[in-house]
């Protein structure tokens, strides 16, 4: 055994062959939920309108500055419309969009059952996935 060279690389490479296919089959189902769940996310008419109310509205409040008209806005924007608050402070950004969305666009207010997949998908290990 001490004259084969490179010994401990030869068999962390052997043992990753055979272990290979069981770690595979281990990932598959988390794999097949995110998978699914985003082609869920990408599909939903409801969810689309949704984000496209929010950016609407974004650019209705930025009209007459340098971000007026903006294209897109990143996911973690959204995080902010419960912080944006009217000049009373009674209501938030996100009460308002579920206002004209209860007045105006109840089918975007059922975008949920839309997502099948997410509860499976977000239940996933990111870690697990990433070997």
């Amino acid at each position: 055994m001490s004259n084969v060279k490179r010994l401990r690389p030869r068999l962390s490479a052997i043992l990753f062959k055979l272990q290979f296919e069981e770690q595979v089959n281990n990932i598959k189902p988390d794999i097949m939920a995110v998978s699914a769940a985003c082609e869920e996310i990408k599909k939903s008419k409801s969810f689309s309108k949704l984000l496209e109310l929010v950016l609407l509205m974004g650019n209705y409040m930025n009209a007459g500055s340098r971000n007026a008209q903006t294209f897109g806005y990143n996911l973690s924007s959204l995080c902010k419309l419960k912080d944006t608050k009217s000049a009373d402070q009674k209501t938030t950004l996100l009460h308002f969009l579920v206002e004209v969305c209860e007045e105006s666009y109840q089918d975007v207010l059922n975008f949920v059952e839309d997502f099948q997949h997410l509860d499976k998908a977000s239940k996933g290990s990111y870690n697990s996935l990433k070997v």
